[in-house]
């Protein structure tokens, strides 16, 4: 058998279940290349777990994938929730598994203006949602560098990064908002700021409110419901925005 290739949901950690990604670009070429690689490995499942077991889990949102992987003969849509118990049991598939997996691939904190691809948080955020919240994550439990140098396109969340507090903030820039929020490590639901479901514009462009951009967010960063709802529960969610919420995740 030729080299081992890694399952997507490994090499890239920060494109979301259903991205376009997926079907564009390098992420497109490495599926394909990995769907050919998969057909050489031996049907029997003990020989397609092994393979599994040698590589980082999935998020829950790919159960079915893997599914299909561990079995190869089986249709797509043979996969339902009830057989994630299963999956979780093998080892194969994780809660939270991207951005731990997108952890170890850091070897140092991966401050989101390094690459220097986007002007400034609120187009970063807006462009490159799911990695600025890994690293908000990641920054959250590392010690902010003393004589870390903030881009001056990116002041306005310097005083969270600098002081892990939060500054003032304005809903009707939502970008910046969640930005701040981030970066301070403290993330607010619309409904705290008495926002409601008729704020949402549905809107993605620059100037969207902080109800879209807490669409946005929902929509990019999360692969499994376990910590979304830990995070929420503490806001008390209402219910017409529980069931918003549950519209815009890819679980």
């Amino acid at each position: 058998m030729s080299k081992e290739m890694k399952p997507p949901w490994e090499v890239f950690p920060t494109y979301e279940r259903y991205t376009i990604g997926w079907r564009m670009g390098a992420g497109e070429q490495y599926r394909y290349d990995w769907y050919d690689f998969l057909k050489r490995i031996p049907k029997k499942l003990e020989s397609r777990l092994a393979y599994l077991k040698r590589h980082r889990p999935a998020p829950i949102n790919w159960g079915a994938s893997v599914y299909q992987v561990l079995y190869p003969d089986s249709d797509y849509d043979d996969y339902n929730k009830e057989k994630t118990p299963e999956l979780l049991d093998m080892g194969v598939i994780e809660y939270d598994a991207a951005y731990n997996t997108w952890l170890k691939m850091q070897n140092e904190i991966a401050w989101p203006w390094a690459k220097g691809f986007f002007d400034g948080p609120e187009e970063t955020l807006r462009y490159n949602t799911r990695e600025f919240w890994f690293f908000s994550r990641q920054f959250q439990n590392e010690k902010t560098p003393s004589n870390i140098h903030i881009p001056d396109a990116w002041q306005g969340i310097a005083e969270e990064i600098q002081t892990g507090k939060m500054s003032d903030v304005n809903p009707e820039k939502g970008l910046l908002t969640l930005a701040k929020m981030l970066c301070a490590g403290s993330i607010k639901p619309p409904w705290f700021y008495e926002l409601s479901l008729d704020d949402f514009e549905d809107n993605f462009e620059m100037d969207m409110g902080y109800v879209d951009a807490f669409r946005l967010w929902i929509m990019c960063s999360f692969d499994d419901d376990l910590l979304l709802r830990d995070m929420l529960e503490k806001f008390g969610t209402p219910s017409s925005w529980k069931q918003w919420i549950e519209e815009q995740c890819d679980f």
